[in-house]
């Protein structure tokens, strides 16, 4: 399917380096050691965002332990990966327990919004539209060459022989 680089990924997300640089270093999201961005990683970036809009830094890390470990973030790549323009998919946050649940219709939304014994507040998220507009920008910008083995750091060098500045002088 292809990949980006870094730049590309955070750019299509939105999301800024430093802003980044935080979330790698809160174990949110993971750098590829060969710096190559497949589609499940720039997914995981935006939904990342979405949930850091609304819930503190502890809690996303909670958030995202509880959809992986319940196997919801894995069916929320699935299902963005083949999202198309005015589907539905909502997040509803837990801000309280940061639990984080994933609905596609309305039945589903309804069972994670109404807690009729234990009444609790939530938040409901619809990324649906981010997540068509990344995935498409995805497609369109990807790199289909296989990806390096390993990152290229810093900027490219600028090709050419480097010259001696002369001073003019007596």
């Amino acid at each position: 399917m292809g990949w980006l680089p870094e730049a590309k990924a955070l750019d299509l997300c939105d999301v800024p380096r430093a802003t980044w640089a935080s979330w790698e270093r809160h174990g949110f999201v993971a750098r590829p050691e060969n710096g190559a961005y497949c589609l499940a990683d720039v997914i995981r970036i935006a939904v990342v965002a979405q949930l850091r809009k609304h819930l503190q830094v502890d809690d996303v890390a909670a958030a995202l332990r509880g959809l992986e470990r319940d196997g919801e973030f894995r069916k929320l790549v699935e299902v963005a990966q083949t999202i198309n323009e005015g589907d539905r998919l909502d997040l509803i946050i837990e801000p309280n327990t940061a639990k984080v649940k994933v609905a596609r219709d309305d039945r589903t939304l309804v069972q994670a919004v109404r807690h009729p014994t234990a009444p609790r507040p939530v938040i409901v998220v619809s990324p649906a539209d981010e997540l068509y507009r990344i995935v498409a920008g995805f497609k369109n910008r990807a790199i289909l060459v296989a990806p390096p083995s390993t990152r290229r750091r810093g900027r490219r060098r600028a090709g050419g022989e480097v010259v001696p500045m002369r001073l003019a002088g007596p």
